[in-house]
Order: C-alpha cells, then structure tokens, then sequence
C-alpha cells in the first residue's frame, strides 16, 4: 500500500515539476521579451500551486488512510452539516443549471465523527454527483439503524465493471481537467476511518446513488 501510494505521488508530481524545469531552463537561456517572461512566470505559477495542491490532497489522504486518530471527535448533528454543505453548492456558480434538494429523516442523525471529515465526505459527494447531473442532485440522510448519507445524480450512471474502480485513486470518467479523481478516495477512506462503508448503486430511473453508512 505505501509504495503505491508513494507510485501515485510521483507520477502525479511528473508533469508540473516538468514544467517547472522547463519553465527555468528557458529562463536561463537569458531572452528579456516581455511577453516571452509573462508567459514563463505563468507557467512557473501554475505549476507550483498545482503541485501545492497535489501536497495537501495526498497529506489528507494519507491521514484518512490512516483511521484520523489524531482528529478529535465530537456528537455531530448530520443532518445540520449536510444542509450547510448543500447551501455551499446552490450558490456556485458552477452548478447554476442544477437543483439541490435535501431530505433528512423526521428524527434527524446525530453520531460521534471528525467533523472536517464528514464535510469533506459530503463536499465529494456533492461535487462528484454535480459534475454528472443534468439537472438535480438529492441528498438524503436517514438515521436508522445507522447514519446513511446518500447521494443521487440523474447522470448516465456508472457501468457496473466501474462501481469499485470509481473509490481507487486516480479513477475518473469525468472529461479531462475536471476533478483529480481523488475525491472518491477521500470519502472512502473518511468513511472507513469512521467504522462505515459507501458503495456506488444504481439510481431508480438512471443515475448513480452513492450511498454511505455509518455507525453512530
């Protein structure tokens, strides 16, 4: 497991450090046009924060694979966070043409977690369903024997050889440049660290349900 993790760094790593070097080789070949620099320094830019943000995913994911001992745990209201989550998503911009809905059980869900966990695990959710919908996203969340967190889209779905995959890092069916494909990954390795379990089903009508339990 940690030499695919390490695998995985480096070969994420190649493309902006690459850049980088090449961005600096030309830098010292000495040419002073304006234009030529503007272009370099945003290269430079690009890839560094690029590379920043590469650091900080893999940090967190490392630390969720980990089980988040170190993360202090509190009773959390679910449903509460997930609203609050939900709001984020209707005002972006990017999902304007979407609908967001929210259905929470009469008696609401309250469990002990990693409350940056559990936004993070939402947040994923969220965006993945929104990068696939055409025109709603549903979460509901339920509080019976456990605490399910669900996610329905009303996008093409997801083949049923891809509804494993889709939890490995670095598997996406989203168009290039369009997520990392480590945002599954995150949510399940959040989920596992809380004792729980997420699988990617079928929606009623098309669509792909994420689906998400946990212990209370």
């Amino acid at each position: 497991e940690k030499e695919a993790f390490v695998a995985d760094l480096a070969h994420e790593f190649k493309n902006p450090v690459a850049a980088i070097r090449a961005a600096a080789d030309a830098l010292d070949s000495g040419s002073s046009d304006a234009a030529r620099l503007e272009r370099l320094a945003g290269i430079l830019g690009d890839s560094s924060r690029r590379l920043d943000a590469l650091v900080t995913q893999f940090l967190e994911l490392a630390r969720a694979e980990a089980g988040l001992h170190a993360d202090p745990r509190a009773q959390l209201d679910v449903a509460a966070l997930a609203r609050a989550r939900l709001d984020r998503f209707r005002r972006d911009e990017r999902f304007g043409h979407l609908r967001f809905s929210l259905k929470v059980s009469p008696q609401g869900a309250r469990m002990v977690g990693v409350e940056s966990g559990l936004q993070t695990v939402i947040d994923n959710l969220l965006e993945n369903a929104a990068s696939f919908a055409t025109a709603e996203v549903e979460l509901h969340v339920d509080d019976d024997e456990a605490v399910v967190v669900s996610v329905q889209d009303d996008g093409p779905g997801i083949a049923p050889q891809d509804r494993e995959r889709v939890f490995e890092r670095y598997f996406t069916r989203r168009a290039s440049g369009r997520g990392t494909g480590l945002g599954l990954a995150m949510v399940r390795a959040v989920v596992r660290a809380h004792g729980g379990s997420i699988a990617a089903l079928p929606a009623p009508g098309g669509g792909t349900s994420m689906r998400v339990q946990l212990p209370r």
